[in-house]
């Protein structure tokens, strides 16, 4: 009874909770609160700009400094927004589902990789004003994106978190259960200031001393940055033997994009960005408690950022996530438990002296020994009904090779496209992967949620750098190197102080890291196959072709049913050209501009 009594009473709240948050009282209400210290900062930006006549007028709802590119609110437009963010002004914030339609909030979170703003200017932009035609915005950004990005961050609660850290987004998206989207270093360039500065974190408590230091290499790491990629711009400009009157929007921005694909591996990974969630509410209160538990104060913060701004939309699924019996006992097991594992590693293993290496993609373990032996698991939905799994797997090795190797291409099917995927059987299979490569290319494969145990290890520059070929081939070798130095001065500044954790923020995206990895045969067909596309990053498609080398080497047939795995040593530059002449062509099918498709920042 007391069981019963106890269910009874919760049903109740959540009741009280669901009738208090749809209340069409509570919620005209909330649309006429404002933030008046919000939207008297705005006001007084926003008048200084046209007092100074840099002003310049995009909408209603926003301008951009002509001087400096920056966008700035008006007042009308931080007006809406308090009608549809939950905080206008904080790093962390979701949305007001009556207030904002989820079709736009997923077409902007799908913008975001793109475009290098807040993601409340971007919907101020280009959203703001598109009421009663999320049609038209839909079919826009999929003809642009895909339908794919847009799809997955549709349904959930949204969270945008503004201002991250790269070692930050790689916790936000730690979750398997989620859809994320984060601005890319592959498209967008990172050396556009916000406010007068770069775009990076620095720790708060750092000692001052230390903290000038930090800031000092991080201004200078970005200078570096800014003069690589914009050299590479007119490196890659100049090589190219396309005529000057066929260099039109879609080739420019396949150029842009080569420039940043070389220069990116010199941005420090303290370096921010904006990640939009779409999650179920459990995957949220999840999310919140593995970052309350974590070591760095970053983490820490935007997980209490988090809960506050989602308790404001939805606030009976987040009740117990910092309760001490509930949500904060796990939050503190899970903290312990990391603490003691990292002293009993470093008691009880023997640390040898890192050196530089070279990439390296090694396969530790793999199942089954045969992978013939799959086949009886292939067969089960299929046989007999009655029959068990022992029974199939008694006649089935009464077969030859050649016709249990039958059963593998009959179950994959005649596949169309990378798309068409065989199976849940193919979970059968497994390998198991330990990979050194730069810690870009990790951040790429990281996406890839639907894998065991993907896990690595502290950052640092101890295990290399390689400079990139074309780097040292434009002449920019020098000030490479000069970046290398000092990010290495800077992490060995943090190391000698104590803050092992912090000294992570100084290494750079194209320094070597160590991750691990268990993948099934059927993850390993959309991974492969998706990751050694043309337009892919070089690094990555090759850590994907040499995964797929090391399966074919195990189990030959399942390497061989993998026929969309790109081998060749395509230009990424050419392969973007030609994906944005497609989305151009589309465009002008469904009556779409250009402007409207190619959006240049």
């Amino acid at each position: 009874m007391r069981g019963e009594h106890l269910a009874i009473n919760e049903v109740a709240t959540n009741e009280v909770a669901t009738n208090e948050v749809n209340d069409p009282e509570e919620i005209q209400d909330r649309q006429e609160v404002n933030d008046p210290r919000a939207l008297e900062a705005v006001t007084q930006r926003y008048q200084e700009a046209e007092n100074r006549g840099v002003f310049e007028s995009l909408n209603d709802y926003i301008g951009r400094d002509s001087e400096t590119g920056e966008l700035i609110r008006t007042p009308e437009g931080e007006h809406y927004l308090q009608q549809v963010v939950t905080d206008t002004q904080g790093d962390v914030y979701t949305f007001y589902p009556e207030n904002i339609n989820p079709v736009i909030v997923a077409a902007a979170m799908a913008r975001l990789s793109r475009c290098p703003h807040d993601m409340r200017n971007l919907i101020l932009k280009e959203f703001s004003l598109q009421e009663g035609k999320e049609e038209d915005v839909l079919r826009r950004v999929v003809t642009q994106y895909g339908d794919d990005s847009v799809a997955q961050l549709h349904g959930g609660l949204p969270v945008v978190v503004e201002n991250a850290s790269n070692l930050l987004t790689k916790q936000l998206e730690w979750p398997r259960i989620g859809a994320y989207l984060e601005q890319s270093t592959r498209y967008i360039y990172f050396d556009q200031k916000v406010d007068g500065k770069y775009r990076y974190h620095t720790p708060d408590h750092l000692p001052e001393e230390l903290r000038d230091s930090y800031e000092e290499t991080m201004d200078d790491l970005f200078d570096s940055y800014s003069d690589i990629v914009r050299a590479m711009y007119d490196y890659y400009a100049a090589q190219s033997d396309t005529p000057e009157a066929e260099r039109d929007n879609a080739w420019w921005m396949a150029i842009r994009g080569k420039a940043c694909d070389a220069a990116r591996s010199l941005l420090p990974v303290a370096t921010t960005a904006t990640v939009g969630i779409s999650s179920p509410a459990q995957s949220i209160d999840n999310l919140i408690m593995q970052l309350r538990s974590h070591d760095l104060p970053e983490m820490q913060e935007a997980g209490d950022q988090i809960l506050e701004e989602v308790r404001k939309t939805s606030a009976i699924f987040f009740e117990r996530t910092d309760m001490e019996n509930r949500g904060e006992a796990i939050t503190d097991h899970r903290r312990h438990s990391r603490q003691a594992m990292r002293q009993l590693g470093r008691a009880a293993l023997r640390s040898y002296e890192q050196q530089e290496t070279a990439n390296t993609v090694d396969m530790v373990d793999y199942y089954p020994a045969n992978e013939h032996d799959m086949v009886p698991y292939l067969l089960y939905t299929h046989a007999p009904a009655g029959l068990s799994l022992e029974d199939i797997a008694r006649q089935v090795s009464e077969w030859s090779e050649e016709e249990q190797a039958a059963v593998l291409d009959v179950y994959a099917g005649e596949r169309g496209n990378r798309r068409h995927k065989p199976g849940r059987a193919f979970e059968h299979a497994g390998y198991v992967f330990d990979v050194v490569c730069d810690y870009g290319a990790f951040r790429d494969l990281h996406r890839h949620r639907m894998v065991d145990g993907m896990e690595w290890q502290n950052l640092s520059p101890m295990l290399g750098h390689d400079i990139p070929e074309d780097i040292q081939a434009a002449g920019m070798a020098e000030t490479y190197q000069a970046a290398l130095d000092a990010r290495r001065e800077l992490y060995g500044q943090l190391m000698d102080a104590g803050y092992e954790q912090e000294a992570q923020y100084a290494t750079l995206m194209g320094d070597k890291m160590r991750w691990k990895m268990e993948v099934n045969a059927r993850a390993a067909f959309h991974l492969i196959e998706l990751r050694t596309q043309p337009a892919g990053h070089p690094s990555y498609r090759r850590i994907a072709n040499a995964m797929h080398e090391k399966i074919s080497s195990v189990h030959p047939k399942i390497g061989e049913l993998m026929i969309f795995v790109n081998q060749t040593d395509d230009d990424p530059a050419i392969s973007r050209e030609q994906q944005l002449r497609r989305i151009q062509a589309k465009a002008r099918q469904l009556g779409l501009s250009e402007e409207d498709i190619l959006i240049e920042e």
